[in-house]
């Protein structure tokens, strides 16, 4: 038995006026792999949504790091700053110990409170700097900024 073009027609006749046969030939023309296409892609398109909304949320997560990382860095490039100029005041710091070691290793450090010539000028030929009159509070005057002569400590910090 042949089946023939007008068979045809009637097969497409019949499928379209009965839709549920569909479903029934549709099982038997086609492999179990093909039937299961249609359930797979719905998996697919689900996976790809939550895959996107994850994909999103890493996006802001990732702005807001990028922001973190700037803030840090501006961070480090002021803790560098501020670490020079602490450089600078401790060398600083240690120019004034060191002229005071050599005056005290002269003997520069006296009680003469008379302004008059003394220990209190050991140094003045060989660049040190004077030695104040008045003993330890005139050290105190120079070193700790206490009373007149005191050490100008905005001069210090920049």
């Amino acid at each position: 038995m042949a089946f023939e073009v007008n068979d045809y027609l009637d097969l497409i006749r019949l499928l379209q006026e009965h839709p549920e046969w569909r479903a029934e030939l549709r099982r038997l023309l086609l492999t179990e792999e093909l039937l299961a296409l249609p359930e797979l892609v719905r998996d697919l398109i689900h996976a790809q949504r939550r895959t996107e909304e994850r994909v999103s949320r890493m996006e802001g997560e990732l702005i807001k790091l990028a922001e973190a990382q700037r803030r840090t860095e501006e961070e480090v490039r002021a803790l560098a700053e501020a670490q020079r100029r602490i450089e600078q005041q401790v060398e600083a710091l240690t120019q004034q110990v060191q002229a005071l070691g050599r005056v005290l290793a002269a003997g520069g450090l006296s009680g003469d409170s008379d302004g008059g010539e003394g220990a209190g000028d050991v140094g003045r030929g060989g660049g040190d700097p004077p030695a104040p009159r008045g003993g330890l509070a005139g050290w105190e005057r120079l070193f700790l900024g206490r009373g007149p002569g005191g050490v100008d400590e905005k001069r210090l910090r920049s």
